[in-house]
């Protein structure tokens, strides 16, 4: 799980870096498996 965790805060950074609504995009879709 702490893989998975890592990969996902890896490429959230890099969302947020490249294009702020995307983070928000996948923020959201995480938060529909909650």
């Amino acid at each position: 799980m702490s893989a998975i965790s890592k990969i996902e805060n890896q490429y959230l950074h890099a969302a947020n870096i490249n294009n702020p609504k995307s983070r928000e995009a996948i923020a959201s879709k995480w938060e529909s498996y909650l």
